[in-house]
């Protein structure tokens, strides 16, 4: 029989939430850095997220408790719904 400190562990073990996220936003780049190791090859043409389907996406990271978003790719600042 477990005891109580047993179980919330087990517990808090399953619904632990990261606290950083990559998210890989878009696959298009204008660099060609030799060290890089998003080559998005293996994808094919692949849709680009609504903009309302992004910011849902951060409202649910941001309620799940993720403290950090890296925004990456390819190039983020490509991304058609983004403004540079």
């Amino acid at each position: 029989m477990q005891s109580q400190n047993e179980n919330r562990t087990s517990n808090e073990e399953e619904t632990k939430t990261p606290t950083a996220v990559n998210w890989h936003c878009y696959k298009a780049c204008n660099y060609a850095c030799e060290f890089c190791y998003a080559r998005f090859e293996d994808l094919k043409a692949t849709p680009v997220m609504a903009a309302n389907e992004g910011c849902q996406l951060l409202e649910m990271l941001a309620s799940a408790g993720v403290e950090k978003i890296n925004f990456v790719g390819g190039e983020p600042m490509l991304h058609p719904h983004i403004e540079t």
